[in-house]
């Protein structure tokens, strides 16, 4: 309802629809070709035009005690997701503390953790605070022999994958070639893998 005339500031509101579709549009297109922008962080900042378009829409229908119970269904709606998803948050979320917990129980100084994707090294060095060396691998950039003398030093390797896709199984099937495999735990959305030099 928001998207139809009339239009009494023709400017303000293709300026409106262009803040919001174009973005979110150029999202879905590159999402299509291989990694997945669909996340709170990218979406966020199109909010604004869609609760423009939204109140818009609203503010067309005159009957106002249609509007009163619109409103309360929607405060209600997003009042239940909003408890549900606070109350699931530990779930939902990567449990990086009990990641780096096993690893911990499971190490010493001369073994070190390789962790892919590359960012994920922030929530574990919140958890590890320096007590273990880490190296994040970028799996759009992963030299085998960079990694090799990197790692060359180390007797036990812990890899810590975050998200298992076709780019990071290229690292795990790389030390499944040049380490001795030992063994496997699973996290809620994380798999470590232990190996032996």
């Amino acid at each position: 309802m928001g998207l139809l005339p009339p239009y009494k500031n023709k400017k303000g509101f293709l300026l409106n629809i262009l803040y919001f579709f174009i973005p979110f549009l150029s999202l879905i297109i590159i999402s299509s070709f291989g990694k997945s922008f669909y996340s709170s962080r990218y979406l966020s900042p199109f909010v604004p035009g869609l609760l423009t378009l939204i109140s818009r829409g609203v503010k067309k229908l005159k009957f106002y005690p249609l509007i009163t119970i619109l409103m309360l269904f929607l405060i209600s709606l997003y009042s239940i997701l909003n408890i549900s998803y606070y109350s699931r948050i530990t779930t939902l979320n990567r449990p990086w503390k009990d990641v780096v917990k096993f690893i911990h129980e499971n190490s010493k100084e001369d073994h070190v953790v390789l962790i892919s994707p590359a960012y994920y090294y922030r929530p574990f060095e919140y958890y590890n605070r320096g007590r273990l060396s880490y190296l994040p691998v970028n799996p759009d950039f992963f030299i085998p022999e960079k990694l090799e003398k990197e790692i060359s030093n180390f007797r036990k390797i812990f890899l810590v994958l975050s998200d298992e896709n076709s780019k990071t199984l290229k690292i795990k099937e790389w030390l499944d070639n040049r380490f001795k495999y030992k063994d496997k735990r699973e996290f809620y959305k994380v798999k470590i893998y232990l190996y032996e030099s």
